[in-house]
């Protein structure tokens, strides 16, 4: 088992539903949640908050992490997945600009039967 299922199975979980400010809160604590890349907003979606042994709170959306946040209520500095497209940087789906000997034949693959013609030898005209 991952440590980060181990911290997801001891922790105090939670359900709240998200407020039309994007917020959660249990009791007097509040935490305000960023913008999904999957969701347009979370209001009115039903998000499970994880208060850890070290004190560290993450919020859940089904197998989505929403936000980190340490005792004082302050984001924790979330690790970006790596991004693939027109960042601005190599893309291994990019399509290589150096030309490779290619496994497939480049040769045409229809071909045309042009009828031989045979040259009559002046014999043969004269018959």
């Amino acid at each position: 088992m991952r440590a980060e299922d181990l911290a997801q199975v001891f922790s105090i979980q939670t359900e709240r539903t998200v407020a039309q400010d994007n917020t959660v809160a249990i009791r007097d604590r509040h935490w305000q949640l960023d913008r999904s890349p999957f969701r347009r907003t979370l209001t009115g979606c039903t998000v499970t908050i994880c208060e850890h042994l070290d004190h560290i709170v993450t919020i859940r959306w089904g197998p989505h992490q929403l936000g980190s946040f340490d005792a004082a209520g302050q984001p924790l500095e979330r690790k970006q997945p790596k991004r693939r497209g027109k960042a601005g940087t190599h893309s291994p789906l990019e399509i290589s600009q150096i030309t490779r000997d290619s496994p497939f034949s480049t040769a045409p693959t229809t071909t045309v039967l042009v009828p031989k013609r045979k040259n009559k030898t002046k014999a043969a005209r004269a018959a």
